[in-house]
């Protein structure tokens, strides 16, 4: 218990550092929901989910950059649009992968060789977007428990031929840090607020979403191995969609989203 206690006192170094010939695999799913309505009032529910596993291996470490390859056995997507559900699996091709460089913040620095990927999408979110939009931020300082840091991270979404687009505001903060069987785990909770704005003409007319939403979510954090091995949130906006005729609002109508990512590693 005393060390318990002392070891949560402490500031911790929240770095995303795994050594050199280490291998993360993670079990990745995520889903997004878009409902709203027609411009004849009809309900439209769009979105899909996406599951399956991504192995990062750690290459090398210059100057607190690391190099990874990445490698996708397979991620299964399944989508409903305008025209219908479809499905697919998105995977790097055999006997190769994407070279990606993250920073100490876990942020995504660089990533090359999109080609492995026989798809480069999930829906209509680009691969890399979700590398460096949907995974958390580390903090730039030590923490210790009850200290925040922030961060922001946006995405597009088409609805109805409009771009949507998607700001996410995070507030993270660290809860406590307890002892493992291998080490320290830094347990983090996060907040979301969410802004959606998103406009398209068409001759005289215009359409424009507008909404804001919440959410929250959860991070385990191995202090030592330096990489994350928890990782969940979910959050949703409540918004309209207006059409105008000129400056003339003709209809207002209701529109939702709905978000959830996780990340869990694989033992």
């Amino acid at each position: 218990m005393i060390a318990n206690v002392l070891l949560g006192q402490q500031k911790h170094s929240l770095v995303f550092a795994p050594e050199v010939g280490d291998s993360l695999r993670y079990r990745f799913d995520t889903s997004l929901q878009a409902e709203g309505k027609d411009f004849s009032g009809k309900d439209i529910s769009l979105g899909g989910k996406a599951s399956g596993e991504i192995l990062f291996s750690i290459k090398r470490v210059v100057q607190r950059l690391v190099f990874t390859s990445i490698s996708i056995p397979g991620i299964q997507v399944e989508s409903k649009t305008m025209t219908g559900p479809q499905s697919y699996t998105l995977k790097t091709h055999e006997n190769m992968a994407l070279q990606a460089t993250f920073g100490p913040k876990g942020q995504l620095q660089t990533i090359h060789n999109l080609g492995a990927l026989n798809r480069d999408r999930i829906w209509n979110i680009s691969f890399t977007r979700i590398l460096s939009d949907y995974l958390p931020s580390l903090p730039e300082k030590p923490v210790s428990p009850g200290d925040k840091w922030n961060d922001q991270r946006s995405f597009k979404v088409l609805f109805q031929g409009t771009q949507i687009n998607v700001l996410l505001a995070r507030t993270y903060s660290l809860q406590n840090v307890i002892p493992s069987a291998d080490g320290s785990l830094a347990i983090v909770s996060l907040d979301y607020e969410v802004d959606l704005s998103g406009s398209q003409k068409w001759g005289g007319w215009s359409g424009s979403f507008t909404g804001k939403g919440s959410g929250s979510g959860m991070m385990n954090f191995h202090i030592q191995r330096g990489s994350i091995q928890e990782f969940r949130a979910e959050y949703q906006t409540e918004a309209a969609f207006i059409l105008k005729k000129g400056n003339q609002a003709i209809m207002k109508q209701p529109f939702r989203l709905a978000v959830s990512a996780a990340l869990i590693i694989m033992k």
